[in-house]
C-alpha cells in the first residue's frame, strides 16, 4: 500500500517522522521531500504521486490549514473519492488520526 503525506513546510520533521514509522510497517510512502528532485514539475509530481497512492492522509495543523498547496492536495483527493462513488476510481481522504485507526 502506498500513503502519499500531504502536509505543510512548516511540518515537514514530523512528517517525514510518521513516514519513516509507516515505512518500518512495511508501506511505501510518498513524501514530497523524498520524491522529488531539482527540475520536477511539482504540479505534475504530486498529481502523479496522488494518483499512483492507495491512500491521501492530510496532516492537519495550524499551518497545513493555511496552505494552498495542501487545499489543493485535498481538493485532488476529494475529486478521485467522488469517483469511487460514481464507480469510476478509488481513493480516500484521511486525517493523520482516520488513517492511525485504519492502521492499527
Amino acid at each position: 500500500m502506498q500513503v502519499f503525506l500531504s502536509h505543510t513546510t512548516a511540518d515537514k520533521d514530523i512528517v517525514e517522522a510518521i513516514g519513516r514509522f509507516l515505512t518500518s510497517r512495511g508501506l511505501t510512502v510518498w513524501i514530497d521531500s523524498w520524491r522529488m528532485t531539482a527540475g520536477d514539475s511539482l504540479v505534475q509530481k504530486i498529481g502523479d504521486g496522488i494518483e499512483a497512492s492507495d491512500r491521501l492522509v492530510v496532516c492537519l495543523t495550524p499551518e497545513s490549514v493555511e496552505s494552498n498547496w495542501v487545499k489543493k492536495e485535498v481538493a485532488t483527493g476529494l475529486v478521485m473519492e467522488l469517483a469511487e462513488e460514481k464507480g469510476l476510481g478509488e481513493k480516500f481522504v484521511l486525517g493523520l488520526t482516520g488513517m492511525l485507526r485504519l492502521l492499527f
